[in-house]
């Protein structure tokens, strides 16, 4: 199979996005600004690649300006971005040819990863984590896509980092696995607490 490589520009920032989620940002380097004017006329799409110690590391996601919440007399905008596509940067371009801002060459990644793993599936449903988990989804309790379990648990961005650059199924699997556990576990508290008072 051969390998498609992509170049769009970079917007580097310490954030994990995932495809179908929605993040406000803040506007102000000159260098960005010219980059969010050149989506709001064109429509093109940029890259957020993750960013940890001033580094740019290996994963991101293309996003899309979904909306302009306020622009200052000084050019500075609050604006609503909408994640896209999961990518793995494989070349950097500090400054684009003729622009401010930088990119990159990336290729995608494929994130539409079922699970049949009965734990995943039944800690899920015991949480109620996503839109129909009791069960009366069609073809719910036979499988369900991860990277839908992984945004109905609100990670931070390094968590979601973490997430994204696993690329085999079973590694997936595991990492959710044990963030649903813990958050099993909590509510087992929180339920155990809540008894506690009542009975006292």
């Amino acid at each position: 199979m051969n390998r498609q490589f992509h170049r769009i520009p970079f917007f580097p920032l310490g954030l994990s996005i995932f495809p179908g989620e929605k993040a406000p940002l803040r506007i102000f380097e000159s260098r960005y600004r010219q980059l969010i004017t050149e989506c709001r006329e064109s429509g093109m799409t940029f890259g957020i690649p993750f960013i940890s110690d001033s580094r740019i590391l290996g994963i991101g996601t293309e996003v899309m300006l979904n909306e302009v919440l306020d622009v200052s007399p000084e050019g500075e905008m609050i604006i609503i971005i909408e994640g896209l596509k999961i990518f793995r940067v494989t070349d950097y371009i500090r400054i684009l040819p003729g622009k401010l801002y930088g990119g990159g060459e990336i290729e995608y990644l494929e994130t539409d990863d079922y699970s049949v793993n009965r734990r995943l599936i039944n800690l899920v449903i015991s949480l109620d984590l996503i839109t129909g988990t009791s069960g009366s989804k069609p073809g719910y309790t036979d499988n369900i896509n991860m990277i839908e379990v992984a945004k109905s648990l609100n990670l931070g961005s390094r968590d979601k980092y973490r997430f994204l650059r696993l690329i085999r199924p079973d590694l997936k699997e595991r990492f959710l696995i044990k963030q649903l556990e813990y958050r099993h576990l909590l509510r087992k508290q929180e339920e155990l607490l809540k008894k506690n008072f009542v009975l006292n």
